[in-house]
């Protein structure tokens, strides 16, 4: 409950409310005395007011005569006090009501307190109990004019070190009518007070033990083992010590039993009186407060020592050497007794101490030498001159480093600095008759006052110089003798200056500033290290050396790190970002500020999206500093339209060089993160596995950045894994080993269960992993497997980027192109005009946004070294991947092909993007900067390509194979060093390649023809143009020849299909480029002719349309050129594989039917303007489809094939076009006699045919194909339909369709059965017509 309170205590404040607080202290330790009071006069003059005397009084005597009433005011101590461990501290806050009485209309509400107390092991706080009630009882509570709140907390005191109390007053300010008392109409203020005191050991118990000798057991006695436990008590505190029980309490255990004196006879029934006992520490003065004590009683103790030597040492261990802060000046200290006496004095047992334990003082000072020979001090004969010279030097040396005095006279020192004059201590001084002058005693006192007094500079930028100048001062005395008291006096110094430092963080209210609301430490880790407010490696080295004595130092200092980073999120790379990257790798080489950061919740907070990885983490933000924002770009390619090709290279260069550094300077950080610790290096390895984790949607098809990581985090770090990964790259890979295929079976970090497997479906995959493999997997596996999985959503998601980047930007600039031709429709309406130019002028902003930002990714992923670098690690994953596939040692062995039919789970249920990632890296690389790959890597890349091409049942995903095809095509493409490409020459020379390469293409080729989407009809023209391309570069190779020979003789059923592939891709593009001629043709005529008849709608439906032509134009006859080149080459090498009857005859009809298009009579329809434009040379592709005819010119089935074509076959096709070849000398005189033997040929053999099939007309339907309604020659029966057909048919019939015509039943050649019986029947009928035919002949030669 609130009550009055006296009004002459009020003082103003800015907060309607002030808080007191008393410590409530037992007399023993602190004794309150009564406070003076003089009587007031008695009135003996009229001309004298009359006062009443109970004025004078806080309670007023019932008689008003009494002038010498008790006052209940009694002098209070001026701080805490000292408190020692073991007491519980109590103390009585008091919240009083400030209103004066202009004031009544104004009220306080809503009274909440709350107190908690800061231990060194609990630096976050305490709550304390307040009255034994909850501390939220105080709600409510309203505070008028002269009342008062009071509340009474308690805490027993566990541990030694400083204790900070918080209390803390929240309250409703109500400024209107009394009527809004309570209403929610006020403002909620609050304040803080801070009351920080120290405790101190009082007591300390050292113990020894030793067995006991064994003694004769009884039968029913069990043999256990005794000890003797002595125990010693000390008083280490400065005051007496009433002990009124001693007692042992064991763990279960063990059974205890006491050997003193007293406890034995009270067990026999002896009873003796109770004693107190006093336990005393001797000592070599007085046990009086010192004028130090005194001085820090004033100012509240507000400094005291962090360190406390441990008292817990064994009673018969000898003495160790004092540090020079705790010897003594003169001889060897007195041995401290223990005094156990009882209550009137008499000595009841003597201390059983043996030895002397090492004595504990709780202040340090400096010591005097001692002798002339140990120290650097002048060398004199006379002590006091000594100490005179140690008294001057500890005076300067703490007046320069901390640049105050206690001279007023003297405001500035010796080089012109100004001095702080320490007017309040100088009067402390004065008061406890000391000497003025500065001493490490006082400094404490004195660095509150200077700091607090520091002008313009805070309490913090003060200290921060302090320490620069005591740490320079320390290197140069560092070196002297441990026992030099100058070195003790600087050590203190220093000591004191890093306390103060903290203190000055942790509680700026101590130096009379208020409470800030970030960090004061923060922005002078941006400052230059060596500069005055900067932070340097000696400040984070000595805090960092408190973390074990002091948890704050830990948080002040994590907390200033997190605000740097939080910081740094709103910065980019045009801001100045490096003191936030210094400052991170100034952390870093401290291995236990590491591991704090490590264990920051900010470090890696849960459930983080990954759009905020890059700003809600701690990492994050030091990582997403790159040229790829936004504003970075748009700085290094301003108006890219204006720019020549040399400009944006410049530009180029200087992003890779900043971004390089800056990549160097994150590997750092992370290398140190890795080293410091366990824990640190577990929790970055975390960081990195939710990057990649939370950003599988970056492969998608159509990924929205809003809701992913950007670029530039992501390309960071991966160049970052890729360096990590660098030392178990070794160029013999003897580490591979240690990369462990189980590691995705042992609760991997990176996250595959959405992610496509190589050659296994979801619930294969599931069901593989589900079986876990025991062990826990190295280090080496963890950055190798985070490495890939980065590529996959980091660089290589980039490059996809890029590619997505370069389409967006040319439908933009077609886009743009448009508005403007829609501009002058606006010319006659100014308002919508300018509202027209002002949409288009933000289009063209973000146009060009969008081309900066696309010049600024390709010229990241364009940087030699870290693309040299990402090929070294894709090096290793090739051979990873070919030893886990193969189970050789690749590249020592090489492996077999076709890889074994068994399939290892492990490969099966690898994620698709290892291989995927492989190969969208050397597709780029091969496309954009092929002089990068080195001839090792060229070999590795090329049987990696080949082998699974050639087991393509290893790899299920079609379009994976076809990057397989892209690879071997960039690398052949001619670049300014190689005519045939990177890898040509290597294709020409490797045998593995030798050996497989040719089949491998030729299988993928017949493979394509199916990939299951929806644009596949199309995608396999693209993949065969590849595979065209990388023939061609071969073919000059007889080797390949030769074996493409071999291959046609020994596996014909494959040829052959390859062959009839051929066939179907050369017919059906001749005919669409011959198509679209004839459309562009036509379209281009009928818009020149009808221009004034058609409307808008109308020519614009028609220009589209010839648009299009036109571009399907351009992309066949690409695609024609290629495949004629191609069946030019194999027919010259393979005549007879395409004479085979299996193709033969589709050959010939595709031939003659083109050869009738280029020469016939509607050659007319193929011209077009430009031809050139579309790759088409009409004479060039008339002189490629002639060599393909010489080239099977002797092949009698050729000419009968040729003769047989009814439809397309013309002999005056073939004179016509020996005439057009010829009168452009685009073939030799021979290859013109040879085309006309060829004509003559193929017409005798049309004569025989028309003769034969004269004969054949009458000919059974039994003996007719279904399919072909021919002759049948070789009768086949399906199995499935039982149906007959000749075997030149259905074999023709499969190369392209595996199933029966029929019915549509699964159907290989090697199931039909011969219908022996039919073909008898047909030999001897055709038997029968020929000799019915040479009977006739002769009968007409008669």
């Amino acid at each position: 409950m609130s009550h009055a309170r006296n009004s002459s205590e009020v003082k103003p404040s800015s907060h309607p409310l002030s808080l007191k607080v008393l410590r409530s202290s037992e007399s023993r330790l602190s004794k309150p005395e009564l406070s003076h009071q003089n009587p007031l006069p008695r009135k003996t003059t009229p001309s004298l007011p009359t006062i009443d005397s109970r004025s004078a009084l806080s309670y007023a005597a019932e008689d008003p005569d009494d002038s010498f009433a008790l006052s209940p005011l009694l002098t209070l101590p001026s701080s805490f006090g000292v408190l020692h461990v073991g007491e519980s501290f109590a103390c009585t806050f008091c919240i009083n009501g400030e209103l004066s009485e202009g004031h009544q209309h104004r009220t306080v509400d809503g009274v909440q307190f709350t107190a908690k107390i800061q231990t060194p092991s609990q630096p976050q706080g305490l709550p304390l109990a307040l009255d034994g009630v909850e501390q939220t009882e105080t709600d409510g509570e309203c505070l008028g004019y002269e009342e008062s709140l009071s509340r009474i907390a308690r805490f027993d005191l566990r541990e030694e070190g400083t204790h900070i109390v918080q209390a803390t007053v929240t309250y409703k300010d109500n400024h209107g009518s009394p009527d809004h008392a309570g209403s929610n109409e006020g403002q909620t203020r609050s304040f803080r007070k801070l009351y920080q005191f120290v405790a101190q050991q009082l007591l300390s118990v050292r113990t020894k033990a030793q067995a006991m000798p064994a003694r004769a057991k009884r039968d029913d006695e069990t043999a256990a083992a005794e000890y003797v436990l002595e125990a010693q008590i000390e008083n280490v505190g400065n005051v007496e010590v009433v002990l009124q029980d001693v007692s042992l309490q064991p763990k279960s255990y063990f059974i205890a039993r006491s050997m003193n004196v007293w406890d034995i006879l009270q067990q026999f029934g002896h009873h003796l009186p109770l004693y107190d006992y006093t336990l005393s520490k001797m000592a070599d003065n007085d046990t009086e407060m010192s004028d130090q004590d005194k001085i820090r009683a004033r100012r509240l103790q507000k400094l005291a020592s962090n360190s406390q030597p441990s008292n817990q040492q064994s009673f018969n261990s000898s003495n160790t050497d004092q540090t020079p802060s705790q010897e003594k000046p003169v001889g060897e200290p007195p041995k401290p007794k223990i005094n156990i006496t009882s209550a009137n004095g008499n000595a009841v047992l003597p201390s059983p101490s043996n030895t002397a334990p090492q004595a504990n003082p709780t202040t340090t000072s400096a010591p005097a030498p001692r002798s002339t020979s140990s120290t650097r001090s002048p060398s004199t004969n006379n002590p006091q001159d000594v100490g005179k010279s140690l008294e001057a030097f500890e005076d300067s040396t703490l007046a320069a480093v901390f640049r105050f005095t206690l001279n007023p006279n003297r405001t500035t020192d010796a080089h012109g600095h100004p001095l702080i004059v320490l007017n309040g201590l100088r009067t402390d001084l004065e008061e406890s008759q000391r000497p003025v002058r500065l001493t490490t005693d006082i400094l404490g006192d004195a660095i509150i006052e200077a700091a607090s007094e520091s002008g313009k500079a805070t309490p913090i930028e003060y200290l921060l110089g302090c320490w620069k100048r005591v740490s320079r001062l320390w290197r140069t005395h560092r070196s002297n003798d441990s026992t030099d008291p100058k070195l003790a006096i600087v050590k203190e110094a220093r000591r004191m200056c890093m306390s103060n430092c903290i203190f000055a963080v942790t509680m700026p209210e101590m130096f009379g500033q208020d409470t800030p609301q970030s960090n004061l430490l923060t922005p002078h880790l941006l400052q230059e290290p060596d500069s005055e407010k900067g932070v340097c490696h000696e400040f984070l080295q000595e805090a960092v050396s408190r973390f074990d004595d002091d948890d704050s130092v830990k948080v002040i200092l994590v907390e200033a790190m997190e605000q740097l980073s939080q910081e740094l999120a709103t910065k980019s790379m045009n801001d100045n970002y490096k003191p936030y990257v210094l400052a991170m790798r100034g952390y870093a080489r401290f291995p236990q500020l590491v591991k704090a950061l490590s264990e920051s919740d900010k470090f890696l907070p849960p459930n983080v999206p990954a759009q905020e990885i890059e700003t809600r983490t701690l990492l994050g933000p030091f990582f997403r500093i790159s040229p790829l924002q936004g504003e970075v770009a748009v700085n290094y390619f301003s108006s890219p339209k204006t720019r020549d090709r040399a400009s944006i290279v410049n530009s180029q260069n200087a992003l890779r060089m900043t971004l390089q550094q800056h990549q160097t300077e994150l590997f750092d950080i992370i290398d140190r993160f890795i080293k410091s610790s366990k824990e640190s290096r577990e929790k970055t390895l975390d960081w990195f596995a939710l990057c990649v984790n939370q950003n599988h949607k970056r492969r998608a098809m159509r990924p929205d950045p809003r809701y992913l990581s950007s670029h530039g985090l992501m390309v960071n770090l991966t160049i970052v894994l890729d360096m990590l990964s660098e030392p178990f790259m070794d160029a013999s890979f003897s580490k591979i080993h240690r990369i462990e295929p189980e590691y995705f079976r042992r609760s991997p970090r990176v996250d595959i269960s959405d992610e496509t497997k190589l050659n296994a479906d979801q619930a294969t995959s599931d069901a593989f992993y589900a079986q876990k493999a025991e062990g826990t997997s190295s280090f080496i596996s963890e950055i190798f497997f985070l490495t890939v999985a980065a590529h996959h959503y980091g660089t290589e998601a980039a490059n996809t980027g890029l590619s997505r980047m370069r389409k967006d930007i040319k439908l933009m600039e077609q886009e743009m192109q448009k508005f403007e031709e829609e501009r002058k429709k606006y010319l006659d309406n100014p308002f919508v005009l300018a509202r027209f130019d002002e949409q288009l002028k933000r289009f063209k902003d973000r146009a060009e946004k969008g081309h900066c930002e696309f010049l600024s990714l390709e010229g990241i992923l364009l940087d030699e070294l870290s693309q040299a670098r990402s090929m070294s690690f894709m090096r290793y994953v090739i051979v990873w991947l070919m030893r886990l596939a193969s189970g050789v040692e690749f590249p020592k062995q090489t492996p077999s092909l076709p890889l074994p039919s068994d399939q290892p789970d492990l490969v099966k249920c690898l994620p698709e993007y290892f291989l995927e990632d492989v190969v969208d890296h050397f597709k780029f690389v091969t496309g954009h900067m092929p002089h990068v790959i080195s001839p090792t890597q060229c070999d590795e890349l090329i049987m990696i390509c080949i082998t699974f091409l050639r087991s393509s049942d290893y790899v299920r995903n079609p379009y994976l194979k076809s990057g397989l095809v892209s690879i071997l095509f960039y690398g052949t493409l001619q670049t300014r060093q190689h005519s045939k490409g990177v890898l040509g020459d290597v294709l020409n020379a490797l045998p593995f390649a030798l050996k497989h390469l040719l089949h491998a293409l030729m299988q993928f080729y017949i493979e394509c023809e199916s990939t299951g989407a929806h644009t596949q009809f199309y995608d396999k023209f693209n993949i065969r143009y590849e595979i065209f391309q990388v023939i061609k570069t071969i073919w000059s190779n007889v080797v390949y020849r030769e074996q493409l020979d071999q291959q046609a003789k020994t596996n014909s059923d494959f040829f052959i299909q390859f062959v009839n592939m051929l066939l179907n891709d050369v017919t059906y593009v001749l005919d669409e480029s011959f198509t679209s001629f004839n459309k562009i043709s036509t379209l281009s005529r009928e818009l020149e002719q009808l221009q004034g008849q058609l409307d808008e709608t109308q020519k614009q439906e028609k220009q589209e349309a010839l648009d299009e032509a036109q571009n399907k134009a351009r992309s066949y006859m690409q695609l024609t050129n290629e495949s004629v080149a191609t069946l030019k080459l194999f027919t010259e090498a393979l005549s007879d594989a395409f004479t085979s009857p299996e193709v033969v005859h589709r050959l010939a009809s595709m031939l003659d039917y083109n050869l009738e298009s280029l020469v016939g009579p509607k050659q007319r329809e193929l011209k077009v303007n430009n031809p050139q434009e579309y790759g088409f040379n009409p004479k060039t592709l008339l002189a490629d489809i002639m060599d393909v005819y010489l080239n099977l010119a002797s092949k009698p089935n050729f000419h009968q094939a040729i003769a047989k074509d009814g439809r397309s076959y013309k002999p005056a096709n073939f004179d016509a076009a020996a005439q057009i070849l010829g009168r452009f000398g685009l073939k030799s005189a021979e290859e013109l006699r040879r085309w006309n033997n060829l004509k003559q040929k193929a017409d005798v053999a049309r004569r025989e045919i028309e003769a034969e099939d004269e004969q054949m007309e009458d000919a059974p339907d039994e003996f007719m194909d279904p399919l072909m309604a021919e002759l049948m020659t070789d009768p086949v029966i399906l199995p499935a339909s039982s149906t007959t057909v000749d075997r030149s048919t259905i074999r023709q019939h499969l190369l392209s369709d595996p199933h029966d015509p029929f019915n549509r039943a699964p159907l290989k050649i090697e199931d039909v059965r011969e219908d022996t019986e039919l073909k008898q029947k047909i030999d001897e009928w055709r038997k029968e017509k020929r000799a019915e035919r040479l009977n006739r002949m002769d009968t007409s030669t008669t």
